[in-house]
């Protein structure tokens, strides 16, 4: 397993908590989207990222609009690799999240958006 050299340095690449960590990153990018939490989601998010979801968000906003979504069933946690460096800062964990999600997008009156067809 890639965490297992790493676990001797670090207790944190160990898979559980590597795991452990994906998931509550994952719920927590979920809670801010659907709050349309733009500090939260500039945290958790790479810079990239982040800016074209804000304008996703923003585009949304302008038509009074709110995509909430939620997951369902089973969230599944891959750990894919890992960058183990001297001080904490520079240490990097990659891992696969694949989740099935209901997506829907809400008008300012609780109603569902469907696209044009």
């Amino acid at each position: 397993m890639l965490a297992e050299g790493a676990v001797l340095d670090d207790s944190m690449f160990a898979p559980e908590a590597v795991e452990a960590a994906g998931r509550q990153l994952y719920d927590e990018i979920v809670a801010a989207w659907n709050a349309d939490d733009h500090r939260r989601l500039a945290a958790v998010l790479g810079h990239e990222l982040f800016v074209e979801w804000d304008r996703r968000l923003a585009e949304l906003r302008r038509r009074r609009h709110r995509n909430l979504v939620e997951r369902r069933g089973m969230l599944h946690v891959e750990y894919i690799g890992l960058v183990n460096r001297s001080g904490d800062v520079a240490d990097r964990v990659v891992v696969h999240v694949r989740a099935r999600m209901r997506d829907a997008i809400y008008d300012d009156r609780g109603r569902i958006v469907f696209r044009d067809a």
